[in-house]
């Protein structure tokens, strides 16, 4: 009888702790939809570094990194900010050597060197499967170069099929299409920097659902495509993928399209990324389903438990004042 209560204890134990645990992953679910502090457009475009850096310390969204000791090669802190908060929210529920999907959109040369590429890390040395969308015809050669592994797709993105005009500066930060560019903010770019327009390339595009349509989960999607976000998003099928994390340039909820798509669609605004004009917006719900010992475990412990009822009562029958 002794042995049998010290195994009651035991599973008991590991029951309650089993709850405590699953209580906190619920309690840190609830704290992924919370928002960081409300700040104005204007007020972020005139703010000083520090305060800017306060604050996202203040939001909880980005901590202020040390490159020195890092464990992953990030190439960009946008990168390692949503990673940081996907580990944070959501990686307690995802199982051990868990394998999850990153897209970016608008990776240039998608190279660690340059530092322009978000998902660079998350591929290589976290395994994650990559997918990698560019417009920009010229530059294949180098993200077939720098990102092998990675399913690429090479074709600029829109709501329906038509033809596009993408411009190519000799400031690779600027190249875009035509069509989404602010044209006053792209020429005031271009002349402060004393850029010029090399070449203008005619292109079809296309919706991206049909590039998705065998990804049922991107568990973070990097989105920079100067002008053209909402559009993209306005070709996404969410009824077939869902989408966990999005960083997103010009996602800024209080003056942007692409806010209130976003709202509509279930997702929860949680604060902008290193970047002023970075934004990181996460879906209200979960897209994989936890992996969670929780009713396995309660089962066989409850399971136990009978057992050793049952067999508790059977000796109390055959072996009376044992």
């Amino acid at each position: 009888m002794k042995t049998i209560s010290a195994l009651f204890s035991t599973l008991l134990f590991v029951a309650v702790w089993d709850l405590f645990t699953r209580t906190s992953q619920q309690a840190d679910a609830i704290a992924a939809k919370s928002m960081s502090p409300a700040v104005s457009g204007n007020q972020r475009r005139t703010e000083p570094v520090e305060k800017k850096r306060e604050r996202l310390l203040e939001g909880g969204l980005c901590p202020s990194y040390s490159t020195d000791n890092d464990k992953y090669k990030w190439t960009t802190d946008e990168g390692r900010c949503v990673y940081e908060y996907w580990k944070k929210h959501y990686a307690p529920s995802s199982p051990s050597g868990f394998q999850g999907t990153v897209l970016e959109m608008g990776v240039v040369q998608g190279s660690s060197k340059l530092g322009e590429a978000h998902s660079h890390a998350i591929q290589y040395e976290l395994g994650w499967d990559t997918i990698l969308v560019e417009a920009n015809p010229e530059m294949e050669p180098f993200i077939r170069e720098n990102r092998p592994g990675a399913t690429l797709h090479m074709t600029p993105i829109c709501s329906k099929p038509t033809t596009l005009h993408f411009r190519i500066t000799d400031m690779v930060g600027l190249n875009g299409f035509a069509e989404f560019h602010d044209e006053e903010v792209f020429q005031t770019k271009l002349k402060s920097r004393n850029g010029k327009i090399v070449k203008t390339i005619p292109m079809q595009c296309q919706p991206m659902a049909p590039l998705l349509k065998d990804v049922p989960v991107i568990d973070t999607y990097f989105l920079d495509v100067e002008g053209a976000e909402l559009m993209v998003l306005e070709s996404i099928d969410f009824s077939d993928t869902c989408i966990q994390i999005f960083n997103i340039e010009d996602g800024d909820p209080s003056s942007s399209g692409v806010g209130t798509f976003l709202t509509k669609k279930g997702f929860k605004h949680v604060g902008w990324n290193t970047e002023q004009y970075n934004h990181v917006w996460v879906n209200s719900k979960t897209c994989r389903p936890s992996h969670s010992a929780y009713p396995f475990t309660w089962m066989v412990s409850f399971g136990f438990l009978a057992g050793l009822v049952v067999y508790a009562g059977y000796l109390a029958k055959t072996h009376p004042g044992k």
